[in-house]
């Protein structure tokens, strides 16, 4: 992030150590999918590690150097790594706990809006629900905001 980079600069330049000898690297990622804010974008960074081809042309369109781009998917705690970390009596108690329909089958839709703004989110979350029932079977959950 260019205000990280800033800083460690500014900091170089009041150092008595020559800016050539202080080496700190810099290194984003970045979590958004679709678009993601220009200031993620810095070329003075040493990796930029992204999800989507999406954000790899973005990042290409703000001059960012190829081969500082590494295009990496989503970064997942190793908890989501494996298709069913939970045992199954454990699973049907967190989903009656978050209020779903307790199932063994992968029907949950997970829709995320941040906070930068999703857009119609509305339509969206409407036309992923007309589809689930359109299939007889499917849940819905939708989380937005920004972190508040």
């Amino acid at each position: 992030h260019h205000l990280v980079i800033e800083a460690l600069e500014e900091i170089s330049r009041g150092s008595d150590v020559p800016r050539e000898e202080i080496r700190l690297p810099v290194v984003t990622v970045v979590t958004d999918l679709g678009s993601a804010h220009l200031s993620w974008f810095d070329p003075r960074v040493d990796l930029l590690f992204v999800p989507s081809q999406e954000i790899y042309q973005l990042a290409i369109k703000h001059c960012v150097p190829k081969g500082k781009i590494n295009l990496s998917g989503l970064p997942l705690r190793e908890g989501f790594w494996s298709a069913d970390p939970i045992r199954p009596e454990e699973k049907k108690r967190l989903q009656e706990q978050l209020g779903l329909r307790p199932t063994e089958r992968p029907e949950v839709v997970l829709l995320m809006g941040g906070g930068e703004g999703f857009g119609r989110l509305n339509d969206v979350a409407c036309a992923i629900g007309d589809t689930l029932i359109g299939l007889g079977y499917g849940q819905l959950v939708v989380v937005c905001g920004r972190n508040e």
